[in-house]
């Protein structure tokens, strides 16, 4: 069977431990998976978020067997709404939302009511506590409601008032408003609850750090609860008590009621599965000095790894910031997506073509095969087939180039790496960069005007790197024994000072002209900057050093004995072999 998913948010682990699950299943089962999501959604840029929404319109809607909404995952700027509009119109196939209720689509989700009531009561009978705060999430979802009257529910029942004004805080299922939260918990009458649950673990974490530095231990002087369990959760010191629920049992429900849909058996629009309460140190029930030791640990861990991602984010954008046309973001894509080790194949769609093929084993294919109705070539359809596969336009702001489409291994223990979120942005504002230079230049002007020195005409530094790069990167680089001339031009700087600046730019162009007269047709040159040349040439030859020095040398004096200058032109060169280059 062939399934669509639908998600944002994929930078969280919620979503992360959904998908690595979904994964496996479709393994096991033999399905395709095709995922369509989002990463971070920007604030206020609308532009950028019309570009993340054209993932919706990307595949055929009818070829799949059921669709997968996380609704709740793409509320940012009402994208979920405009998703159902185009789902409603398009698709043919059962529906179903996944972690939350929509009225439009059969819904799976834990019993949200059911769950924070445990919660509720859980503090109110093993704690003793007879004053509760509450943090609501986003008002206009439905889990956000039920949360709050499982809350409700479990006060009434034990007798409690609950103040409207003062207890509750209307959050936001973010951190947006953490200040204002412990402002109004901090603020009132009656002073700081005995307890604050909040309705998901990121406000809770905030709201735990945000008291923490006003001088608040917890949960000495507050008992703060979460909802979700998420990984970051674990991580907090003190970790945060909260309701779990399986992703596991969650896809299970799901795909179990696509499947009885597709066969036209009548299934509940709302379908539950059970969480369970996560107790912690938060709340009291475990020791925080424990999460603070396990937590160093893991911090430090955490540390390396986003020092060691921000590296090579700065590397990316640089890497790319010298790509020159299409072959260029390719390769660096490449390079940056295989080092992540969990894909299988990958596809890269360029301007309606697939311009770059990997697979598992194999060396990058740069191609062009054009791409039909369907999102890469008919003839590799067959290839997406048993797998998971995620989706991403290659976008700048709302300028769609291409599409990255991720195939997942089976035994990929990773779905999102850090990375594939800043590549996608480097990508596409390359693609971006590239097509503003074309439509004022020429592919050639546009080469020659970055490659090139323009007092000289051999290549610039970054020329010359280029060319050592992909002189190294083929298999020519060990058979054709290569080495780095380095020349000075002696006295530059006496002559600029004697006879000007312009009498200096000539004698830079002579010593290019009988460094580039001086070299093999395979070889090159470059001027790297001032007075500082460097050249390749390839030892084949024994004899291939000494006959550049002697040709050089035999230029510079024949210019010299005609007395066309006042000066005597001269340079200094060294050579040097190069057995590797990093």
């Amino acid at each position: 069977m062939r399934f669509a998913l639908f998600i944002g948010d994929l930078h969280q682990s919620y979503q992360e431990k959904m998908i690595i699950n979904l994964n496996k299943k479709m393994h096991l089962r033999g399905d395709r998976m095709d995922i369509f999501g989002n990463f971070s959604v920007p604030a206020a840029n609308f532009l950028y978020v019309e570009g993340l929404k054209s993932s919706f319109y990307l595949p055929d809607l009818s070829i799949y067997d059921g669709i997968i909404v996380a609704d709740d995952t793409l509320h940012h700027f009402n994208m979920n709404l405009e998703l159902r509009e185009h789902l409603k119109a398009n698709a043919t196939c059962p529906i179903v939302n996944i972690r939350g209720v929509v009225d439009c689509y059969h819904s799976v989700f834990i019993d949200n009511n059911a769950e924070m009531y445990r919660m509720t009561r859980h503090l109110i009978e093993h704690h003793g506590f007879t004053d509760l705060g509450f943090v609501t999430g986003l008002m206009d979802m439905q889990d956000a409601v039920d949360r709050l009257e499982g809350f409700r529910r479990a006060m009434s029942e034990a007798g409690l008032e609950v103040d409207e004004s003062s207890d509750i805080f209307i959050g936001d299922y973010w951190t947006h408003k953490t200040k204002l939260m412990a402002d109004f918990f901090i603020g009132r009458k009656k002073g700081l609850p005995q307890a604050i649950i909040c309705s998901n673990d990121y406000m809770a974490i905030s709201l735990s750090r945000e008291l923490n530095k006003r001088g608040y231990e917890i949960p000495e002087d507050v008992v703060i609860t979460g909802f979700d369990n998420i990984i970051e959760g674990d991580e907090n010191v003190p970790s945060i008590t909260s309701v779990d629920y399986s992703s596991e049992a969650m896809i299970d429900k799901c795909l179990e009621t696509l499947e009885k849909m597709k066969a036209g058996e009548d299934v509940p629009m709302r379908l539950t599965v059970k969480g369970d309460l996560v107790l912690k140190a938060s709340c009291g029930c475990k020791n925080k000095n424990e999460d603070m030791i396990k937590n160093y640990v893991q911090m430090k861990r955490n540390l390396s790894r986003a020092r060691e991602v921000s590296r090579k984010e700065v590397y990316m954008g640089t890497d790319f910031g010298g790509a020159l046309n299409e072959n260029d973001v390719l390769r660096w894509a490449f390079s940056y997506l295989i080092d992540i080790e969990s894909f299988e194949r990958i596809f890269i769609v360029l301007n309606k073509e697939l311009r770059g093929y990997y697979k598992k084993g194999e060396s990058p294919q740069y191609i062009n095969e054009a791409v039909g109705m369907e999102i890469i070539p008919d003839e590799r359809l067959d290839e997406l087939e048993g797998y998971t596969n995620a989706f991403f336009p290659i976008q700048c702001r709302n300028e769609i180039y291409g599409t990255l489409v991720l195939q997942f291994r089976e035994d990929a223990y990773q779905f999102m790496d850090d990375r594939i979120e800043a590549l996608l942005i480097n990508m596409g504002d390359t693609m971006k960069r590239l097509s503003m230079y074309y439509e004022l230049f020429s592919v050639q002007d546009v080469m020659k005007l970055y490659l090139e020195d323009q007092l000289t005409g051999i290549y610039n530094r970054r020329g010359f790197e280029r060319r050592v790069d992909d002189l190294f990167k083929s298999e020519d680089a060990d058979t054709m024994f290569p080495a780095v001339v380095s020349i000075d031009i002696d006295g530059l700087k006496a002559i600029n000072d004697t006879y000007g600046h312009q009498e200096g730019d000539v004698a830079i162009k002579k010593i290019a002209e009988f460094i580039s007269e001086s070299l093999n047709p395979e070889e090159f040159a470059a001027r790297m900057g001032g007075d500082e040349f460097e050249a390749v040439i390839f030892l084949k030859d024994p004899k291939r050093s000494h006959l550049f020095k002697k040709n050089f040398r035999n230029l510079l004096d024949k210019y010299n004995s005609e007395g066309v200058k006042p000066y005597k032109l001269g340079a200094s060169v060294g050579i040097s072999k190069v057995s590797g280059y990093e």
